[in-house]
């Protein structure tokens, strides 16, 4: 997949403008800043999908740390 073709109208041409006109040191601040939205964007989807796994119908029957323990196995089995 390639990003750039996923990108708004208004976004790409902004992404073309700046390989023309910036500096090594400011495309190291725009990938940087890329980076940490591609990063926190992933952060959010695995998120959903291990809040999703979580979900235990007996959580009011856990009162030990070996019921705690057991559900944290179930979890991640």
């Amino acid at each position: 997949m390639q990003f750039s073709a996923h990108l708004p109208a208004e976004a790409y041409t902004a992404l073309l403008h700046r390989e023309v006109i910036a500096s090594p040191e400011d495309w190291r601040k725009v990938t940087h800043e890329i980076a940490s939205i591609l990063v926190y964007a992933q952060y959010k989807v695995t998120h959903g999908q291990i809040m999703e796994k979580m979900k235990l119908d007996n959580l009011d029957e856990i009162e030990s740390d070996d019921d705690i323990l057991a559900a944290a196995l179930k979890l991640t089995s």
